[in-house]
């Protein structure tokens, strides 16, 4: 145990019996803790600890019956995240239901926003939220059926059309229109059952949204492994984002390739995930933003060869800084690979940019984010990508990342080719609180993420749900312009515009062959209310 790193480092203390005084009163030996009472599976506490395995830690969440104190749901882990208590609430073998209160285990006196890393918050939530990765997990279990939507107002980056109706076989979409008597001759072609077909009362139905730039949600980070990308998922996919590429934290290049082994074996069972996007290692330092330092490595030639080799083909988007030495011939070499690169986190000048587009990068990552801004004197990266009618824009719409002037002005300078991507870390659509990205901590207050050490933005907590509706509402973008840039515009960057190998059926568009990834929205919020992921009806 000794050699495993086992046994305790306190010197061991001495001790003695407590000796009673001839008038002192017994007391029984009883812990009043306030437990007597409560029936089984009503009071719950987590508690979170770690083990050795082997020669490294792991990390254990308990839920602890209060009634009797038996443990009745655990789970592990290699990451310290709300994943694991997601994880145990999955384990238990009763309804979540019966819980009254949650509560956690820690120390009398603790305290320190670490903590907040553990709290369990509304019950009801967490339930909710198990409940949402089940639904998600066997909905892409089951056989697809035929189903049709009709009495909607059908937006993409087509236009608009009033009391309009989509009929599909399960997997594209095979017609679309507003008269309502061929809406019924289509049913009746496909086979739709009178259960699968919806009347949309007036929604809006748009594709399902297309985030390529995001780290987690709901806790968990798409680089924890498994059970992390499952319930940042479950969090995207709640809100509308039917299609994900999953971006990955700067990390030592070891964990890197672990973690595109991770997404590549994840992509046969999840038509949802369209594989990875590194945001590092290759960036600049002075633009390096909430990545850590220690990590950011030039762009060798060896480098890029292993992390091809590691991606065997998941690999979709990759960011670089296309001044550091070897950037411009490693956007070369993985764009020659079948890799979209991306500039960004960048201190590039004019020229150099446009090198790095002209050697193949096609995407601008989060313009006006992590690079050197506009100047009449010293132009930077962001007019080399304007430009350029190949490069796609991504921007975070949330308001706090890039003001309201600077998000109309993207629409202006780049029209059809500004793709709203969030940057959402582990904590989007939780409380605020102490969270990770990467092996960095970050503080998020009013879902404002900022690492703890020194302030600098950390990613965003936001949904593509949420840049949408706020487009529309809030900034006047028309409503066939907001949601283009949710769904067809990042669609093309990667060519899943028209049938390809990762989706099959084109996405991005409500049109006859397009795959059937729908969704129906509020008129009046804009709020998401049911979600088709390839004509798995997960929400």
């Amino acid at each position: 145990m000794r050699e495993q790193g086992m046994t305790s480092a306190y010197a061991r203390g001495r001790s003695e019996p407590h000796r009673t005084r001839a008038d002192e009163a017994r007391l029984a030996n009883l812990l009043d803790r306030g437990f007597d009472g409560y029936a089984p599976h009503t009071h719950l506490a987590s508690d979170l600890t770690y083990v050795r395995v082997g020669g490294d830690w792991a990390y254990v969440c308990l839920l602890v019956d209060l009634a009797n104190r038996g443990i009745v749901g655990h789970s592990a882990g290699r990451t310290r995240d709300a994943s694991l208590v997601l994880g145990a609430f999955a384990a238990l073998d009763f309804p979540l239901t019966d819980v009254q209160e949650t509560g956690v285990c820690r120390p009398e006196g603790s305290a320190g926003p670490s903590s907040r890393i553990l709290t369990l918050g509304d019950n009801s939530m967490q339930a909710d939220r198990v409940r949402e990765m089940e639904r998600i997990n066997d909905a892409f279990l089951e056989e697809v059926v035929p189903f049709a939507v009709h009495g909607a107002t059908i937006v993409d980056a087509r236009g608009m059309t009033k009391n309009g109706w989509l009929v599909s076989d399960g997997r594209s979409i095979v017609e679309t229109g507003c008269a309502e008597t061929d809406f019924e001759t289509a049913c009746r072609l496909v086979h739709v059952e009178q259960d699968h077909i919806v009347n949309a009362n007036g929604m809006v139905m748009t594709p399902g949204y297309v985030d390529i730039h995001s780290h987690g949600a709901w806790g968990s980070s798409f680089d924890d492994g498994e059970k992390g990308i499952t319930t940042a998922r479950a969090g995207h996919m709640a809100h509308g984002t039917t299609r994900q590429v999953l971006s990955l934290i700067t990390n030592p290049i070891d964990v890197i390739c672990g973690n595109l082994k991770t997404v590549h074996d994840m992509m046969p069972d999840r038509p949802d995930i369209l594989g990875a996007h590194l945001e590092g290692p290759f960036l600049a330092m002075p633009r390096k933003g909430a990545h850590d330092p220690n990590c950011l490595v030039d762009p060798t030639p060896d480098l890029v060869s292993r992390m091809l080799d590691a991606a065997d083909g998941c690999l979709r988007q990759i960011t670089i800084a296309p001044e550091l030495p070897h950037g411009i011939d490693a956007i070369r070499r993985f764009f020659l690979a079948g890799v979209v690169p991306a500039v960004g986190h960048c201190d590039a000048d004019y020229q150099t940019a446009r090198k790095g587009f002209d050697a193949g990068a096609g995407i601008m990552t989060h313009m006006f984010n992590a690079m050197n801004g506009l100047h009449h004197r010293d132009p930077g990266p962001i007019p080399a990508a304007v430009e350029d009618p190949r490069v796609t824009i991504e921007l975070i719409n949330d308001g706090f990342h890039v003001q309201d002037p600077m998000v109309k002005l993207g629409f202006g300078l780049a029209p059809h080719r500004i793709a709203f991507v969030t940057d959402a870390m582990a904590a989007t659509d939780c409380p605020d609180g102490h969270y990770l990205l990467g092996a960095l901590d970050v503080d998020v207050r009013d879902g404002h993420a900022r690492l703890a050490s020194n302030g600098a933005i950390a990613g965003s907590t936001l949904l593509l749900e949420k840049a949408v509706s706020r487009a529309v509402l809030e900034l006047g973008i028309s409503p066939v312009d907001a949601v283009e840039a949710a769904t067809l515009t990042p669609a093309r960057a990667f060519g899943f515009d028209r049938r390809n190998d990762v989706t099959g059926f084109p996405i991005g568009l409500l049109a006859p062959g397009f795959a059937a990834d729908v969704l129906l929205l509020d008129q009046e919020t804009w709020t998401v209310r049911r979600v088709w992921c390839n004509g798995h009806p997960v929400r």
